[in-house]
């Protein structure tokens, strides 16, 4: 029943930790996508290739950049943050040890998958919230597929060009509501893309808490890519005072790292108080997405 989830995803304690990646995997579609392929596809990716070494240019590239973001995805107390606000505990199977590797064979799979995309720089921190969230490989692969199939737009992570147009988006998003905080940023030089383009790609992972990563998710789930602005103006509303001191971008850039320590129930609460569906929905989104496209247009 997705009413009960949704009030549960944005206040309270959140969704029930042993829903959650039943709920997840129904709504990101992960069912839905693993259907349209045969039977033992996700397994085949993720097995080892024959001779234990991938021959394929595109695939071994990838592989090397993988190889180079895993071991930094989350520090060992991220990790441990993490598996608490999913109620797991680390312990000889619940520590680093299982989870860089485990983290490996899902985005070399989903690169093997997705040739179009390949890896790129933040899906290690995706593909590291739904390794620590589901249990089976398989449902990880598809897991991750799914969100990145239906939910985060495609051009996040092939040309940049999608990151780029949202961050417009906020932008017009900011003039509208936050003014003051637009006019800010402006005035100490700090543009919106340095942070920005960082909380849309990662989907806030290694921005804000990983327990308060999980509750973003739940929300993100059930009410789709638009949390993702309603959650950047909710912090950039909860830090509006300390951004209206600043004076130089070193100031403003210690207010914005100050959004890690907020409480994810204030953030949420913002959220859905100020910027929730009259303010700011999927059709608002698009119209906005759509303007942003042609001024980009036009100044090529």
């Amino acid at each position: 029943d997705e009413v009960p989830f949704r009030s549960a995803a944005s206040g309270g304690a959140g969704v029930p930790q042993n829903a959650r990646e039943i709920l997840w995997l129904k709504l990101s579609r992960a069912d839905e996508l693993k259907a349209r392929y045969p039977a033992g596809y996700a397994r085949g990716l993720l097995k080892p290739p024959v001779g234990g070494v991938h021959r394929d240019p595109e695939i071994v590239k990838a592989e090397a950049e993988i190889d180079k973001d895993v071991n930094r995805t989350f520090t060992r107390e991220d990790l441990r943050d993490c598996l608490r606000a999913v109620g797991k505990r680390e312990g000889s199977n619940r520590g680093a040890e299982w989870f860089t590797p485990k983290l490996r064979r899902v985005l070399l799979a989903y690169a093997q998958h997705n040739r179009s995309v390949g890896y790129c720089q933040s899906l290690n921190y995706l593909g590291g919230i739904v390794v620590v969230v589901v249990d089976a490989e398989e449902d990880c692969f598809w897991l991750l597929s799914a969100i990145l199939e239906f939910l985060l737009p495609k051009t996040y992570y092939g040309d940049l060009s999608g990151v780029m147009l949202d961050v417009e988006a906020l932008t017009a998003l900011l003039e509208r509501n936050l003014r003051a905080v637009k006019e800010r940023l402006e005035m100490t030089h700090l543009p919106l893309t340095s942070f920005a383009a960082q909380w849309f790609m990662c989907a806030y992972v290694n921005v804000l808490s990983g327990a308060s990563v999980i509750r973003v998710w739940d929300c993100l789930l059930m009410e789709g890519v638009v949390v993702l602005f309603r959650v950047a103006l909710a912090l950039l509303k909860a830090i509006e005072g300390e951004l209206g001191m600043a004076t130089e971008m070193e100031d403003a850039v210690a207010a914005l790292q100050r959004a890690r320590t907020l409480e994810i129930e204030t953030v949420l609460q913002i959220a859905h108080s100020c910027f929730g569906s009259g303010v700011v929905d999927l059709s608002d989104l698009m119209q906005l997405r759509s303007q942003a496209m042609s001024a980009m247009s036009k100044k090529r």
